[in-house]
């Protein structure tokens, strides 16, 4: 049986990330490159919750 497919496509997240990221302020973090989502280095329900 196939996968049904949705109607539209979903968010394109890296247009969200860059939107973000024109929003910082401090020099320091402005400089850094992205680093990818909290949950590849923060793996605890109550930090992701907090």
């Amino acid at each position: 049986m196939p996968v049904p497919q949705p109607p539209v496509p979903g968010p394109a997240a890296e247009r969200f990330a860059q939107a973000l990221a024109r929003t910082l302020t401090d020099p320091a973090l402005r400089g850094r490159p992205p680093s990818g989502a909290v949950d590849q280095w923060a793996d605890n329900a109550d930090y992701l919750a907090a």
